[in-house]
């Protein structure tokens, strides 16, 4: 049984090359990776959502042309509703309340 819980996996520290967030765990979430994060696995950044790629020693950076051509639509599907989710939590946490 797969559990519904994300697991986080601690990584070296980076920050994302967009925008500047620090960056020190990856999060796998339940149905996609079971394992720790390898070089060339994609990834999100948690307060802006660009696309990232881990790369040697772990360290995030924006993917090239190449890898991004070479993702297959089930990878976009997953990849598109990650972005959305960080994007809906920060726009929550940004509405006013009242």
């Amino acid at each position: 049984m797969v559990s519904p819980y994300a697991t986080d996996f601690v990584t070296p520290l980076s920050s994302c090359p967009r925008c500047g967030e620090l960056m020190s765990a990856a999060e796998a979430l339940p149905g996609n990776s079971e394992g720790p994060p390898e070089p060339g696995c994609f990834t999100i950044c948690g307060a802006c959502a660009a696309l990232l790629v881990f790369g040697q020693g772990l360290i995030v950076r924006q993917p090239t042309k190449d890898e991004t051509d070479a993702l297959d639509p089930e990878q976009r599907r997953r990849i598109v509703f990650g972005q959305n989710r960080v994007l809906a939590v920060h726009s929550h946490k940004e509405m006013p309340r009242g």
